[in-house]
């Protein structure tokens, strides 16, 4: 609503004051006050779309709004020493291939289906390590990061260990969907530092002349269809991403030594796209581009 709000200076005064108290309110309702306490008479045009809060605000409020919980799913239980047959009954039943193992009424560690191979499911008893147990409240990224260690990240609640994530997990829609948010605030990124480094559209000198067209001829179907739309935003991301690599400047404030290194991110980085809108295996394909993804967008966010 924001980015709509930016481009919509045109129109019906009262309409366009009525939809910024609107937003102002679905601002508030996120965390973010200041946005709410502005008044409508001073939401500027050129708030990218995020009047009232920064971008690492933004950010931040994004890596901490999906938690562990969200995806965590329900953990069997076994007393010790129940029946290994039955155990594993139980698993391929529910489909499931991990449960806890009580001890005296307590949770003290878990057993896998692969490892449950005595008649006393003791025998298969794995301790949990510290960095393998995360709160419900932890964010997908502390979830990734503990996968990246391990096969499982175990989720407590109320205290006790009661949730499981694995891999195969991190497959599923609001994970994919966070995922996909943090490669568009990627890309977002990218655009505002090309505004920076080659103002009044300066980039085109270096974009090729096939490629430029093909932009053009996609912002004219789009402006055909009534669709704003700038012509960079035409653009693939890795034309986009090769303004900047050319650019020394750029490269260096990207974090990049070489330009091999930036390449190959980008590409890594289409690749997970590409594998997120067609709904296939991220986790088999780009697990490694996910944690490193993660792990820039954290230190961003805390910077």
């Amino acid at each position: 609503m924001g980015a709509l709000l930016d481009v919509l200076d045109e129109g019906d005064e009262r309409l366009f004051q009525e939809a910024v108290r609107v937003y102002a309110g679905a601002m508030e309702k996120l965390g973010f006050p200041r946005a709410a306490q502005r008044e409508a008479e001073t939401l500027e045009a050129d708030s990218l779309g995020l009047a009232g809060f920064d971008n690492v605000h933004f950010k931040r409020m994004f890596m901490e709004l999906f938690t562990a919980r969200d995806i965590a799913e329900g953990l069997l239980s076994f007393d010790a020493g129940y029946d290994c047959a039955d155990v594993v009954k139980v698993l391929r039943r529910q489909r499931r291939d991990v449960a806890s193992v009580r001890v005296n009424g307590v949770v003290q560690g878990y057993l896998r289906l692969s490892d449950v191979e005595s008649e006393d499911a003791t025998n298969s008893f794995r301790n949990f390590t510290v960095d393998q147990v995360v709160p419900g409240s932890a964010t997908f990224a502390d979830v990734i990061h503990v996968l990246t260690r391990h096969d499982y990240c175990f989720v407590t609640m109320l205290g006790s260990i009661a949730g499981v994530v694995g891999r195969d997990d991190i497959n599923k829609p609001m994970v994919r969907m966070w995922l996909f948010g943090i490669v568009t605030m990627v890309e977002m990124g990218v655009v505002q530092l090309i505004h920076e480094r080659f103002p009044d559209a300066a980039w085109q000198e270096v974009v090729s002349a096939g490629r430029l067209q093909k932009a053009r001829d996609i912002q004219a179907e789009r402006q055909r269809r009534n669709q704003y739309c700038e012509l960079i935003d035409c653009l693939q991301l890795s034309d986009k991403a090769q303004i900047l690599i050319n650019d020394e400047v750029s490269l260096e404030r990207l974090g990049f030594d070489t330009k091999s290194a930036a390449k190959r991110s980008v590409k890594e980085l289409e690749s997970l796209r590409n594998h997120l809108a067609h709904e296939q295996d991220i986790v088999m394909h780009d697990w490694a581009q996910i944690a490193r993804l993660t792990r820039r967008m954290e230190e961003i966010t805390r910077s």
